[in-house]
This record gives structure tokens, sequence and C-alpha cells, in this order.
């Protein structure tokens, strides 16, 4: 699988940490390689979307077919709102 970023996540990742922002992206590239992370499926939410929990960063998915889109990145504080 590939991974595409919204630009809104774009714009997400470039305010976190440079750490927190490589720990991430490589949870990212590692769950697009393997499927490996703490990945959910949120509930009540149309169409599907999926997050992947990092530490107290949680990443927004949409998974399209061979791509994985990653909407936003979020502290977990506001994530679900």
């Amino acid at each position: 699988m590939t991974v595409e970023y919204d630009r809104r996540a774009e714009r997400d990742l470039a305010k976190l940490p440079p750490s927190d922002a490589r720990a991430v992206l490589s949870a990212l590239e590692r769950f697009a390689a393997t499927g490996d992370g703490d990945v959910k499926k949120l509930k009540g939410v149309k169409p599907a979307a999926w997050r992947l929990r990092v530490g107290k960063w949680r990443a927004r998915l949409r998974i399209d077919g061979p791509a994985i889109v990653v909407v936003s990145v979020d502290d977990r504080k506001d994530a679900y709102r």
C-alpha cells in the first residue's frame, strides 16, 4: 500500500515537534508495509474512517483501495471532536 497525505494532514504534521512527526511518519509507513500498528475503525463515521494511535497523537485514515489517505493528525484530546 502507498501512503498519501491530505493537505490538512501535511499542515498538521508540519506543526508537530520533529521527533513526534518522525514517529507518526514511521508508524504510517510501517502500517502501510506490514499492517502492524494500533489501528481501529471509528464507529459512526461515514465514509469509513480509521485511526492510528502513535503516543498522544492520532492519525485519521481513509483506506482507498491500494492507498492509505491520511486525513488529519491531531492530539488525542482534540482528535475525536
